[in-house]
């Protein structure tokens, strides 16, 4: 079986042309967000590719006509809203929804000249589209039902540029809803020392408050890249002295808790079962019934990653979505560098196995690596002046495959030597 896969996979890249293998992009180039009320994640990449995933079953990936892809928002079960700019140019706001049959459909788009939308945001209960404009440096605001033509909403400017006051472009910021209806301008991309504003839309006198630090706004938040399959411990950023409680997302079951030791200290909290592959975690205050806003899908790590000789850091694996039977995946590693002045390019390997039952992991010194009957080229990049960048490469996943599990681990050449990344676990969906 495990000869038969490797050589089902193996035949799959042989007849990519070219092994049709786009160039790297960079970590940040995409959005994502997860519905916990569905428990469904949505992703737009730089490509205008989307991916959906149903958690407890089911998922789809397409293209939409977006060239300069700004954001995504899922506002309903199997709904999403996407936004960014044309091929004319012109900002442009799709809807798009999941047929449960794996196929994502485009159900409604405008497309306004002159603008560009960079965020996208929707308030079921006040029926408020919001959208973003980085080039009026504006938030806009019309009345929409969530189901109606987009192209009938009628915009009109809910903030101005000197309302928000800005130290950069819009383009830096994106939009977001909160699970308690606050509406927030956050930079981007949506990570957890961002900046930000809560917009006040709805009231007589709209207002914009900043952001607080995320660990006294949130309580505290899980870093997913300290967790895996298996083990017994998660690791919690949270504000000085509040208390937490670690959640298993699917049931609401509290599994463990603690209380914070300040925002940049990382607490190791037992929990009383061991976690397990494609279950959610999510952190929760105990004053705030709803589940956080963010939660992560557990996967299975092994090792750590290297460090190559010029500094720069093979990070750990952030969750990898797509790796959908019969279709295309894009596995990628983060990585982060000071910045320079030239543009740097890497040259690496990509290993690929399964769990049959086991996983086939040895150790060789201090490094664990992948016994892996599957081995793709790839290469990556970090532009100038920028401090992050990636490895990653397309990996076409045949059809029949879902459940299993697979296993990666990026080789890069570091001058005459090869570093390893650490090794990444998830199931087919």
């Amino acid at each position: 079986m495990k000869t038969k896969i490797a050589l089902m996979l193996s035949l799959a890249l042989f007849a990519l042309p070219a092994f049709a293998q786009r160039a790297a992009r960079l970590v940040d180039t995409y959005d994502s967000c997860w519905s916990p009320a569905s428990n469904e994640s949505w992703s737009l990449d730089s490509s205008g590719e989307i991916i959906y995933i149903r958690h407890s079953g089911g998922s789809g990936r397409s293209v939409s006509s977006l060239t300069c892809p700004g954001g995504v928002a899922a506002y309903s079960a199997g709904h999403v809203l996407l936004c960014g700019k044309d091929s004319a140019g012109a900002g442009s706001v799709q809807a798009w929804l999941s047929s449960g049959s794996g196929a994502i459909l485009l159900s409604s788009a405008r497309s306004d000249q002159g603008r560009d939308y960079v965020g996208v945001a929707f308030d079921a209960i006040s029926s408020r589209l919001y959208l973003l404009d980085a080039i009026g440096q504006q938030v806009l605001c019309g009345v929409w039902d969530g189901q109606g033509p987009l192209a009938s909403v009628v915009l009109s400017v809910a903030l101005t540029a000197s309302d928000l006051s800005l130290t950069g472009s819009a383009a830096e910021y994106t939009l977001d809803l909160s699970p308690v209806g606050e509406l927030r301008l956050v930079s981007y991309p949506r990570v957890y020392g961002q900046e930000g504003f809560i917009l006040n839309l709805l009231g007589a006198s709209p207002s914009v408050v900043p952001l607080g630090p995320p660990e006294e706004r949130r309580g505290g938040y899980l870093v997913p890249e300290l967790s895996s399959e298996g083990g017994y411990v998660v690791s919690v950023r949270a504000a000085l002295g509040a208390p937490f409680e670690v959640v298993r997302a699917s049931s609401g079951a509290v599994i463990g808790s603690g209380v914070g030791l300040g925002g940049d200290v990382v607490a190791e909290i037992p929990v009383s079962e061991a976690l397990v592959l494609g279950e959610r975690y999510s952190l929760r205050v105990p004053s705030i019934p709803s589940v956080n806003d963010y939660s992560f899908e557990c996967v299975r790590r092994y090792g750590q990653s290297d460090t190559l000789s010029d500094g720069t850091q093979m990070t750990p694996f952030f969750y990898q979505m797509g790796a959908i039977s019969g279709s295309l995946f894009n596995v990628q590693l983060a990585l982060r560098s000071a910045p320079t002045s030239f543009d740097r390019s890497y040259s690496a390997y990509l290993l690929v196995a399964f769990r049959f039952p086991y996983d086939p992991v040895v150790q060789v010194g201090t490094s664990i690596l992948l016994d892996a009957p599957v081995i793709v080229p790839a290469t990556g990049w970090i532009p100038a002046s920028m401090q992050d960048g990636s490895v990653s490469v397309d990996v076409p996943i045949p059809g029949g495959f879902e459940g299993l599990v697979f296993l990666v681990q990026y080789l890069v050449l570091d001058g005459a030597e090869w570093k390893f990344s650490q090794i990444y676990g998830s199931a087919i969906k």
